[in-house]
């Protein structure tokens, strides 16, 4: 496991009604799912399997990094930045943990269901799924610099994941 319920703090606390039985279950269905969508089974096993003895390429993508590309195409450099896949994971399991206590989309705003006809939703939604969208900028960094260098990582499957308007 990568991701503690002691991790859950600052920016990451789960603040309503928080239960560390719930935390524990959301990383538990989730932070394998996650990973092996973003490394694909074989190469996502590395990493899960060897956390404490990770080989230096395995460490250079679990380690936040930031990397300067220039595109064949000729265009500009592209800086590509990874918070590392322990930050990864905390910014989109907070997003998944908060996804069921929101309400629907109206054509007016994102409100929250009540039965007077709803509410506009707190600034914490815009909060959470900024959260989740930075994860999921990691997630593609970190992907993307795999792909940069394929024959150091000639296992990798993962998929693409993109961010999200509405959680």
């Amino acid at each position: 496991m990568i991701v503690l319920p002691s991790d859950f703090v600052g920016k990451y606390a789960i603040t309503q009604k928080y239960n560390s039985n719930d935390i524990e279950v959301l990383i538990e269905e989730n932070e394998e799912q996650i990973i092996y969508e973003l490394l694909g089974v074989e190469l996502g096993n590395d990493l899960l399997t060897n956390l404490g003895s990770l080989t230096s390429n395995l460490q250079f993508i679990y380690d936040p990094f930031a990397v300067n590309y220039i595109p064949k195409c000729g265009l500009d450099t592209i800086l590509v930045k990874s918070d590392g896949i322990k930050v990864m994971l905390l910014n989109i399991l907070t997003g998944h943990y908060y996804l069921p206590q929101y309400g629907t989309a109206t054509s007016e705003d994102k409100v929250k269901l009540k039965p007077e006809g709803g509410s506009l939703i707190n600034d914490d939604y815009t909060n959470n799924y900024k959260l989740y969208n930075r994860g999921i900028y990691t997630f593609r960094a970190i992907q993307k610099y795999i792909k940069e260098n394929e024959d150091t990582y000639p296992t990798f499957e993962g998929v693409d994941k993109q961010t999200a308007w509405l959680i």
